[in-house]
């Protein structure tokens, strides 16, 4: 059997949600909301599910966001569900910079840093005004950190840091608009450049490898020598105590 749900006349949504009609428009311009058609009727109705949609797109903009922002956590996290204790998980889906700083290893001053180089960016504030910040920066911060081993200065990592959120967030393939040919070109550039630093790299470590392989080996033999030498020399020194 299937489970009936209620639906919302769309003045009736507006009036329950209590926000002014342009506001709720605007959310409808941006796709935030979608109705769906009562049947026989041209008159745009609501699900409860849009309803609970619409109740936390409210909440983040009492927050202090803006629809970007909205739409920026909606693309990266998602909007937040309700928890046992009612309102939203705003602060539990997101991180503090201090939980960030946890999760990668890097101190607050260096998180502060790339962002104020605009390598990282928060997507949010708490109530409080504190910096907040998805999963997806945690990826970042972690490819960024491996860029520079791979030789890129800051300088060079923040002209690509905007493909770079892109990328890990679609990944790659599904990031772009096929009609973006600038920004496909880019990425490939930097695709290709990344490729080759990451060949230089791995050649590197083989030399290093084979190197700390054979003076290893020379190390123990010296070590085995003169373990060997210095027992030779306690039995001749026990045989010259014996003759005297």
């Amino acid at each position: 059997m299937f489970e009936t749900q209620t639906l919302y006349r769309r003045e009736d949504l507006i009036d329950k949600l209590k926000v002014d009609t342009t506001t709720f428009s605007a959310w409808e311009e941006r796709g935030l909301i979608a109705p769906v058609r009562g049947k026989g009727s041209d008159e745009s109705y609501f699900t409860e599910d849009a309803l609970e949609r619409a109740e936390h797109i409210k909440q983040f903009l009492e927050l202090g966001y803006d629809l970007d922002g909205v739409q920026k956590i909606l693309r990266k996290v998602g909007l937040p569900t309700r928890g046992r204790s009612g309102g939203t998980d705003l602060e539990r889906d997101l991180l503090t910079v201090g939980e960030l700083s946890d999760r990668t290893g890097l101190g607050a001053r260096t998180l502060k840093h790339w962002e104020e180089k605009g390598i990282i960016e928060p997507d949010g504030r708490s109530e409080g005004g504190f910096r907040l910040y998805s999963e997806l920066t945690v990826e970042v911060c972690r490819l960024v950190r491996d860029l520079q081993i791979f030789g890129y200065s800051l300088e060079e990592i923040h002209s690509i840091a905007d493909l770079l959120r892109e990328f890990v967030d679609r990944k790659g393939a599904t990031a772009l608009q096929t009609d973006d040919v600038e920004r496909i070109e880019r990425l490939q550039q930097f695709l290709a450049t990344l490729q080759e630093r990451i060949g230089g790299i791995k050649d590197g470590i083989s030399r290093w490898e084979s190197l700390i392989r054979k003076r290893t080996r020379e190390l123990k033999a010296m070590q085995k020598n003169r373990n060997s030498n210095g027992a030779a020399e306690n039995r001749t020194a026990k045989m010259e105590g014996n003759d005297a």
